[in-house]
């Protein structure tokens, strides 16, 4: 299914400051041997320019974009891919072992969260 025809996903555009803001973080480095690349990729960069503007919690799992957002703007909420399986499983949206298969799933696609998401390690 195609995110543009689900109802419970809201897409949205990044306003002109929200897009200088991102494009501005996407211009931070950092170095990789004797290479320097950005520090954050397009997605955490687009998301801590809407959180910080619109209020919003940040979803990001990266360590690096975790603290850049943490630092620039500490009064906004982290959340993590974690964070939102838990919520499905406590709103009953999904089983326990559908969101255990998921994480699952995305480790085995390169996602290096936790092996078990119900411990906190």
């Amino acid at each position: 299914m195609l995110l543009g025809t689900r109802k419970d996903i809201s897409i949205i555009d990044l306003s002109d400051t929200e897009l200088q803001v991102a494009a501005d973080l996407r211009r931070m480095r950092r170095e990789r041997g004797r290479d320097r690349i950005p520090a954050l990729g397009r997605g955490e960069s687009a998301v801590i320019a809407v959180a910080e503007a619109r209020g919003w919690a940040a979803g990001l799992d990266e360590t690096l974009a975790r603290r850049v957002i943490s630092r620039r703007s500490p009064r906004i909420r982290l959340r993590a891919i974690r964070d939102a399986l838990r919520w499905a499983v406590a709103n009953r949206l999904i089983e326990s072992s559908e969101a255990q298969r998921l994480n699952s799933e995305m480790r085995a696609k390169g996602y290096k969260g936790p092996a078990f998401f119900w411990s906190d390690e």
